[in-house]
Parts: structure tokens; C-alpha cells; sequence
């Protein structure tokens, strides 16, 4: 096993156990924190959500649109990886082999 996994895993571990004896008021603070800074990668890096989302930005979860199949029409400007395109995962789903990451 690789021992830089195995340090950073227990790094994390003891990170986590930190956060056991934490009020209500200290967790819902770090859940509010975290979602923010998700919302503003994915609209930094997003095409797609800086569209979706415009003039939303800021507002609640419950408020803003519901996102449906019709995603896949807008695959490749999802995405916040910019090198990652519908046409190269469906080619590797084809030929790829089990197990094996894209």
C-alpha cells in the first residue's frame, strides 16, 4: 500500500474526529462555508451554471431551477473540468475496460 495515501488517510481521519464534538451552530457553519465555496467553483468553472444560475447566485438551494436530463444537451459546458468532453467519455465507456479510470 502506498505509505503518502496512508498518511494523508490519517490525516484526514484525524481532521474528521475533530469535528465529533461540534455544536450545532459549528456545524451548520462549516456546511454553510462548504456549499458556498462548491457554488463558486462551479460557477467560476461552469459555463453551463453561470447561465442556469444567472441572477440566482446568491439565492437559497430550495430556490433555484431543478435540473433535469435535458443536462446531457449541455454535457461538455457542465462540466468544471474544461479538458472533459461528452465524445471522449462515450469513446471510452465504448473501449474501455473495467476498472480502468478515464
Amino acid at each position: 500500500m502506498n505509505i503518502q495515501i496512508m498518511l494523508k488517510l490519517l490525516h484526514t481521519l484525524e481532521e474528521l474526529r475533530k469535528h465529533e464534538h461540534w455544536t450545532r451552530q459549528q456545524l451548520e457553519a462549516y456546511q454553510a462555508e462548504s456549499l458556498r465555496q462548491l457554488r463558486q467553483y462551479t460557477y467560476d468553472k461552469s459555463p453551463f451554471y453561470q447561465k442556469f444560475h444567472k441572477g440566482l447566485i446568491n439565492r437559497p438551494l430550495h430556490e433555484l431551477p431543478v435540473l433535469t436530463k435535458k443536462m446531457m444537451e449541455h454535457f461538455d459546458e457542465l462540466l468544471t473540468d474544461r479538458s472533459l468532453h461528452l465524445e471522449g467519455v462515450r469513446a471510452f465507456a465504448l473501449q474501455g475496460e473495467a476498472g480502468q479510470r478515464y
